[in-house]
């Protein structure tokens, strides 16, 4: 692999901080805020220029629905800055959130998927401007129906369970849109990793991999860049119709 030991030495860079961080003094707040700037700044130095990213923040849509606090937010580099100095991020602007925990247990990982679950995937607009074939549009929208916000659960210690899966899939079958309301990747540095994927039928696969059993334990790294870059090309098709949110003000 090209890139093995730079991923795997991202690993232990964020392994470090987290460690050199710990210690019983330390406020709770303070180790939820460093847990997240530590995965933040991995995220700004490698995609950086292709997203607007933020720490912290609701996800809303037009008819008033809003998410959970967000850890980690992703927009699109050509949303409206409006937006983030708010703290509040139009699901149509979206392309990937993160939770971030300091230790991953079977209870914060339902919690973590519960949060995900509120994401709204309602009330939404786009504007194709009528250029745009149908069926490539329906395509499109399938996409973001299945696929955006790809979704990620990051803990800097602790375990993680091949039949955690299971108790996901029966939380999140609940959500109009199961796929979507499971997290794309949960990660426990350094420990194991779970990924979902989707194929053409809409089938889901989700697989646990533990990293004492595959020792490249950067891949998920890797993986968020591959999955994010992606979704990002999605952007120069997907035009969100904002006026459903600034018109609010004008016409109540």
């Amino acid at each position: 692999m090209f890139f093995k030991d730079y991923f795997n030495s991202i690993a232990d860079i964020i392994d470090a901080k987290f460690r050199s961080y710990q210690n019983t003094s330390k406020n709770p707040a303070d180790k939820g805020e460093l847990c997240e700037i530590f995965l933040k700044e991995f995220l700004d130095d490698s995609i950086g220029d292709s997203f607007k990213i933020f720490r912290g923040g609701r996800i809303v849509n037009s008819v008033g629905d809003e998410s959970k606090q967000i850890d980690i937010v992703l927009a699109g580099k050509r949303s409206i800055k409006l937006f983030g100095d708010k703290g509040i991020y139009p699901i149509e602007t979206i392309f990937g959130c993160c939770s971030i925990t300091a230790t991953l247990d079977k209870k914060k990982l339902i919690d973590c998927c519960s949060e995900f679950m509120t994401i709204p995937k309602n009330g939404f607009k786009f504007d194709f401007h009528g250029y745009l074939k149908q069926s490539f549009v329906e395509q499109t929208m399938n996409a973001w129906k299945y696929l955006i916000p790809y979704k990620i659960i990051f803990a800097y210690k602790g375990s993680l369970k091949a039949e955690w899966i299971e108790d996901m899939q029966q939380l999140t079958s609940k959500s109009g849109i199961a796929h979507n309301a499971l997290p794309d990747l949960v990660v426990v540095n350094k420990v194991g990793m779970i990924e979902k994927s989707i194929n053409k039928k809409l089938e889901t696969e989700i697989v646990f991999t533990p990293f004492d059993q595959y020792p490249n334990y950067g891949i998920p790294f890797g993986k968020m860049l591959y999955h994010l870059n992606n979704l990002n090309w999605e952007e120069l098709f997907l035009r969100p119709d904002l006026s459903i949110y600034l018109n609010k003000d004008l016409y109540p």
